[in-house]
This record gives structure tokens, sequence and C-alpha cells, in this order.
């Protein structure tokens, strides 16, 4: 049976990878990624106006403030971008792709924490290396993703791309401001528990060398009469 200080190292390690894996697939199912605000002018006549879109990696809303070949409200589908070669979508696709991976990354990283908290397996891929490894991944990933994704909704303009694709003969638009939400702030957090994952485990693997150490050399601070013997 592993010690007492183990299960509660690796229990608090395992926590921290599910916080981490259930913060991106929910961060995954919103729409809350960015909220963007565009002008929009009607090449063949006098009519502008504003339009408003709030989505997410996959589908989204938006809404026309006299804004010409808009309806009043409208569904998005971002993954368009992807499909129909924009500017946007393959940076589109590659963050999609490291927030999946991650979340497999994430999974890897809490049952290989988990099986430690009731186990006491030689120190291999199923030991502390092992969460090093998946949750290391895991975060770099998330931190790629949103590093990425802010450059794909300011330099290759995203939300563009992303009313072209919703509506055919599009005016002449041109984004206002772009807005993130928490759907994409709460992959810091995500970031921030694999790191705790990784540096609790490090603490508890640091504590076992150092014992390990300790009981290697006992007799450094025997007496002399006794070393003699």
């Amino acid at each position: 049976m592993p010690s007492t200080r183990k299960q509660m190292m690796f229990l608090v390690g395992s926590l921290g990878s599910l916080a981490a894996l259930l913060i991106v697939t929910s961060s995954l199912a919103t729409q809350d990624w960015i909220a963007s605000e565009i002008d929009c002018k009607n090449n063949s006549g006098p009519g502008t106006g504003k339009l408003e879109m709030s989505f997410g990696l996959f589908t989204g809303d938006g809404e026309r403030s006299s804004c010409p070949y808009f309806a009043d409200k409208f569904t998005i589908t971002v993954l368009k971008v992807v499909n129909e070669g924009t500017t946007s979508g393959p940076l589109h696709a590659l963050v999609v792709t490291f927030l999946a991976v991650s979340i497999f990354c994430s999974l890897c990283s809490f049952g290989t924490s988990a099986y430690n908290v009731f186990s006491n397996p030689y120190e291999t891929y199923l030991g502390p290396i092992g969460v090093y490894v998946w949750s290391s991944i895991s975060g770099v990933l998330l931190l790629l993703a949103i590093i990425f994704f802010v450059a794909n909704a300011e330099l290759n303009n995203l939300s563009l791309d992303v009313a072209k694709t919703s509506v055919i003969g599009l005016p002449e638009i041109k984004v206002k401001k772009n807005v993130f939400g928490y759907s994409y702030y709460i992959l810091i957090v995500a970031v921030v528990c694999n790191v705790v994952s990784v540096v609790v485990i490090s603490i508890y693997q640091h504590a076992k060398y150092t014992y390990t150490k300790e009981q290697q050399r006992p007799t450094e601070n025997a007496p002399k009469e006794v070393m003699m013997y």
C-alpha cells in the first residue's frame, strides 16, 4: 500500500488534471469565446449599419442593426471558415486540434495520478514521469491554443471570415473591435491546473528522493565508536 503522503500528493495531482480536463471540455462546448462588433456598408447604396456576433469554436449567434443583407438574427457555423478555405481556417483548425489533444493528455494525466493514489508502481511511465509528460504536453498545447486564437482573431480577421461564410453577397465590412469572452480566458485556469499537478507530484518525488538518500547513508551521523565496528 502507498504511504498516506503519496496518496495525498497524487490525489491533489489527479484533481488538478481532472479540473483541467473539465475546463477545456466545457470551454469547447460554449459559445462565449469572442464577441465582435463589425461596421458594414452597402456597396450599391447608402445602407450602413452595425453587426454584432458572439461565437465559440464551432457555433455562435449574430445580430444586425440596419446592416444590409443580414437577417435581424442569424446562426453562425464557425467551422465553415475551415471548409471554405479562408485565410483564418487552417489556424482555427489547429486551435481545435490543440484543445482536443490537450483533453486527451489531461485524461491520461488524471488516470496516471489516480492510479498512483491506490497503487505503488515502479518508477516508470505509470509513476511521476507519466504525470509530468502528460500534464506538460497538455499545458503547452493550451498555451499554444491561447496564443494562436488571439493571433487568428486579430491578424487573420477570423470574425470577418466567419461573417462572410455566414451570408452570401456581403457588403463592405470592417471589424470595429473584438472582445474575448470567459470561454477563452478559463483556458488560463486550465494551464494553472496542469502546473499544479506537476508541482505537487514533483514535491512528493523530491521528498522521497531526499528520504531515500538519507536512508542510504545512515553512518554519516553515527558516533565514531559505532563506526569502528
